[in-house]
């Protein structure tokens, strides 16, 4: 799994921007009808509301329980 997040993090930052969320969103082949609705998904993984998705967010959300990271 971390090498999944490792791929989506275009820019190897540790965390997942809005614009690398929607990239891998693509990536994966889902469509997201609107710019309001990933933002919405992009908020559901943004737990802490810090504006990007740690790899312990993007885990805890996958898995419903927190992991090492």
């Amino acid at each position: 799994m971390l090498k999944a997040f490792k791929f989506f993090d275009i820019n190897g930052s540790g965390d997942l921007s809005p614009e690398e969320f929607a990239k891998a969103v693509e990536k994966i082949g889902i469509m997201i009808p609107t710019r309001q609705d990933l933002n919405a998904l992009f908020a559901l993984y943004d737990s802490d509301s810090s504006g990007s998705i740690s790899y312990r967010e993007f885990a805890t959300n996958l898995f419903g329980h927190n992991v090492g990271g």
